[in-house]
């Protein structure tokens, strides 16, 4: 996953399994060895925990990390203004 030569790569496995690791070393060869710019890519993480963790590992590397959500936002946002209701601000 790390060497994978070009298009799009997911990486699918189970908690423990060294996920975050195999991004972390596919993010420094993308982004170091094959030096592509930083602003084409994007790395997705499950969640906030997985995300922060992947941000600290690759602090020399300043890439763009998202949640899952994050990125659907992200999404919505470029096709029209969005807004984002709190639970409090929903009518049952």
């Amino acid at each position: 996953a790390v060497l994978h030569g070009s298009g799009p790569a997911r990486v699918i496995a189970p908690a423990g399994s060294g996920k975050t690791r195999v991004l972390t070393e596919r993010l420094r060869h993308l982004l170091g060895d094959r030096g592509i710019e930083h602003e084409v890519v994007t790395t997705v993480a499950y969640n906030r925990k997985a995300a922060e963790e992947l941000r600290e590992r690759t602090a020399a590397f300043s890439p763009h990390v998202r949640t899952v959500h994050s990125l659907a936002l992200w999404i919505c946002t470029m096709a029209a203004p969005t807004t984002v209701l709190d639970e409090r601000d929903v009518w049952v």
